[in-house]
C-alpha cells in the first residue's frame, strides 16, 4: 500500500513537471493542459471525488 502511494505521488510530480515544460515549449496557457489532464485522468484511473469521500467516511 505504501509503495503504491509513494509511486502515485512521484508520478504526479513527474507528469506535472513534464506537462509544465510541454506547455511552456508550445507557448500555451498551462491551464489548458491541466484541464485536459483532469478530463482524461479520471476515466483512466477510475478515481473520482465521490469514491474518495466514501472511502474516507467508512474508515
Amino acid at each position: 500500500m505504501t509503495e503504491n502511494l509513494m509511486l502515485a505521488i512521484a508520478a504526479i510530480g513527474i507528469l506535472g513537471s513534464l506537462a509544465q515544460w510541454v506547455v511552456w515549449w508550445l507557448k500555451l496557457p498551462s491551464i489548458l493542459l491541466l484541464l485536459l489532464g483532469v478530463v482524461l485522468g479520471k476515466p483512466v484511473t477510475g478515481f473520482s471525488e465521490s469514491t474518495f469521500c466514501y472511502s474516507v467516511e467508512n474508515r
